[in-house]
């Protein structure tokens, strides 16, 4: 029999079997307690041979992954003291923590080997402590409460995490767990290392919580018993089960875990239709190692696990949680004077608003996301969980800060990929629903559609990232706008004008990959600079490499003065310019382009003559407004590079031109071409898409 937790950390457990399944990896792979034990002692001696010794910190760029799993039984085995990260933290940010926290070694590891790449420490190798206080492994915190701290847990508190863990999930060694948070956050790591070692419950590794249909599939096709996933993940499968009858997907599931985020009552209810018994909620922080509170139907309140004591503290004039107990880590890595205020002894100060009630603790949400509108103070789950209640969408509340606005403005932002209305339409609807069901402080200022809601490497809601993506869609001088919510790499247009995007949003809706555009308005641009940095880091934040950019008229010459001022934004990505020679704006041709251009509103917008009306002051006043810009946005289009050069026949100021022609990684020369795309955008954006040369010009290709 093996005994892991004895093995690795000094603290008894459950004993298993060589032969018992111990893991089950995201191809079907099954990894037995034997099996693993065995490649915890390969892990040993290889990161012995690399000059890892025991006692020494190591900090690991971790992922979910058996390679990663085995490799951290392999340092606990030879003694040493892993630090966990999240494989995404830049090498630069791994080394100075390295540093910081007198760590040995950097380790990442891939499918085919390791790197443990020596250290150049400035402090003395740490003080590891002895018996029940001994340092066993540290964790990064998720950020979601500030600068991300490193969390050091000792023995004590993994035998805490035992005598509590079984009482919570009922787990056994017959269970098999899910999870949908990474291993680089306390949530995941108790779920996919801690668990499993101490109960012989086996881990069905998972590691992409937006993947709702797999994961539902995974957890049929391996008779999950315990499924520990973020309410965001919830709402999806709750999404998908609307034309279930019974249990479905879930009938296999004993425990059902909620946390990382506040779960609403509503989604609650819809949930326990299709499962045997209620949802457990459950509460903790990387500081407590685990769940420490939970909550099993709408009226209990939190409860605290055997061992943990809950209490109140005010902090900046809210009300927020303590815990007391085992279970808290005595001490962060590396800290200032002000987090002696947060963890000091066995108190943890969670920065969690919470309501008493009848000597009940009610969580509001984290109080430094709480939104005050009118004196009324609420948390944005309040407004997120009337949208999903009226119909049935996610969404993400934020206060913005508009430019020319006086106050932040409360914005809403919907993403629903399964919904049958364009984002537009169900922006409006969602709109007037809470006008009419909403308390007045809950009605948002702004609907904005989004493509999808951005999420944690643990399947939360990521709501800084959210805030930011909410400010670039509602910003006053400069906006990003989703046109489509296809999955796959995107298009990003900058077009002339704000209306021009217009001519693509009945193209988007039949594109296979996503559409967005960034529209400015030059009237309110005080300093080209400026406009040209936003666009930048709008790139930066929004698009991925082998996303595409597409400059067209004006915005030609801007994507160009990007790629010259910030390279890093269209870093590979494929970069595409339908570019003119700058106009005179007191030209015949820039008259018959405005013409022209007025021409095709008319058409756009027919039967609607207010939208056309707006659409053609807009654009009368970007193109007027261009050319005081002109001369300098120009001067970067001789030297331009980009990788498509596409010409669109029929235009206005040329009607002999040849059809749309490409070729690749041509030297842009700012001669003939268009302002706008008025004839055939789906064309142009289907040859653009296809990134095929037409025959006439291969050999230049």
């Amino acid at each position: 029999m093996i005994d892991l937790a004895e093995r690795l950390w000094g603290v008894r457990a459950t004993a298993l079997a060589p032969a018992d399944l111990l893991y089950i990896d995201e191809q079907g792979r099954r990894i037995t307690v034997g099996h693993f034990a065995e490649q915890a002692e390969v892990w040993c001696r290889d990161l012995a041979c690399a000059g890892v010794g025991p006692g020494e910190l190591v900090v690991c760029a971790a992922q979910t992954s058996p390679n990663w799993l085995a490799a951290l039984a392999g340092l606990w085995t030879l003694g040493a003291v892993p630090i966990i990260g999240r494989s995404s933290t830049p090498r630069s940010i791994l080394d100075s923590t390295a540093r910081r926290v007198g760590a040995s070694h950097v380790l990442t590891v891939t499918a085919t080997g390791f790197a443990a790449d020596a250290v150049d420490r400035t402090g003395p190798r740490p003080e590891l402590g002895t018996g029940p206080g001994r340092l066993l492994f540290g964790q990064m915190t998720s950020g979601s409460s500030g600068e991300p701290k490193l969390v050091g847990h000792n023995r004590s508190g993994v035998a805490a995490f035992a005598t509590s863990v079984s009482v919570l999930y009922q787990a056994t060694p017959d269970s098999r767990i899910l999870t949908s948070a990474d291993i680089s956050f306390g949530y995941g790591f108790g779920n996919t290392v801690l668990i499993p070692m101490l109960t012989g419950a086996a881990g069905v590794l998972w590691s992409d919580p937006a993947k709702i249909e797999a994961l539902m599939a995974t957890i049929e096709r391996e008779s999950v018993t315990i499924a520990a996933l973020s309410p965001r993940v919830w709402a999806g499968i709750a999404r998908r089960l609307r034309t279930t009858d019974g249990a479905g997907p879930l009938r296999t599931i004993a425990s059902a875990v909620s946390a990382g985020e506040p779960l609403s009552d509503e989604l609650r209810g819809r949930l326990e239709e299709h499962l045997p018994l209620p949802m457990i909620d459950g509460y903790g922080a990387t500081e407590v190692l685990h769940i420490v509170a939970a909550r099993r139907s709408a009226a209990a309140g939190f409860t605290p696990l055997t061992g943990s004591t809950l209490g109140t503290a005010t902090v900046a004039a809210d009300t927020v949680l303590t815990i007391t107990g085992p279970m808290v880590s005595r001490l962060y890595l590396h800290a200032g004077p002000d987090d002696l205020l947060t963890l000091t002894g066995d108190t943890f100060v969670t920065g969690d608003a919470v309501r008493v009630d009848d000597d009940r603790l009610t969580i509001v949400g984290r109080a430094d996301f709480l939104i005050n509108r009118g004196g009324i103070l609420f948390s944005p789950v309040e407004l997120e969980t009337m949208a999903r209640e009226i119909l049935g969408v996610e969404s993400v509340a934020a206060h913005v800060e508009v430019r020319g606005a006086r106050a932040a403005k409360l914005v809403l932002g919907v993403a629903d990929r399964d919904s049958t209305q364009t984002p537009v339409q169900l922006g409006k609807q969602l709109r007037r629903g809470l006008v009419d069901a909403a308390r007045h402080h809950l009605v948002p200022d702004i609907v904005a559609p989004l493509a999808a809601l951005p999420l944690t490497d643990t399947g939360k809601l990521d709501r800084r990232a959210a805030a930011g993506m909410l400010a670039r869609r509602v910003g006053s001088t400069v906006r990003w706008r989703d046109l489509s919510a296809a999955p796959g790499p995107a298009i990003v247009l900058l077009p002339c004008a704000g209306a021009s995007a217009d001519f693509y949003r009945d193209v988007a809706a039949t594109a296979s990959c996503a559409v967005s555009a960034i529209e400015f308005d030059l009237t309110a641009v005080a300093d080209i600079d400026e406009l040209v940095d936003t666009i930048g880091a709008y790139l930066l934040a929004e698009t991925a490499p082998g996303d595409r950019i597409i400059g067209h008229s004006l915005g030609a010459t801007i994507l160009a003065a990007v790629a010259a001022h910030r390279p890093d934004a269209v870093l590979d990505r494929m970069t595409i310019a339908f570019c003119p020679p700058p106009l005179d704006p007191t030209t015949e041709e820039f008259a018959a382009l405005t013409l022209e251009t007025d021409r095709m509103l008319a058409l756009r917008f027919a039967g609607q003559p207010s939208a056309l009306a707006r659409a053609r002051r807009r654009v009368e006043t970007d193109l007027s407004a261009a050319g005081a810009w002109l001369d300098r946005l120009g001067k970067h289009l001789a030297t331009f590079r980009a990788d498509v050069e596409v010409s669109v026949g029929d235009d206005p100021l040329n009607r002999g031109a040849e059809p749309i022609t490409m070729c690749h990684n041509h030297i842009r020369i700012p001669t003939g071409g268009h302002y706008l795309l008025l004839t055939d955008p789906k064309q142009a954006l289907d040859r653009i898409t296809a990134r095929t040369p037409t025959p006439d010009i291969e050999e230049i290709a």
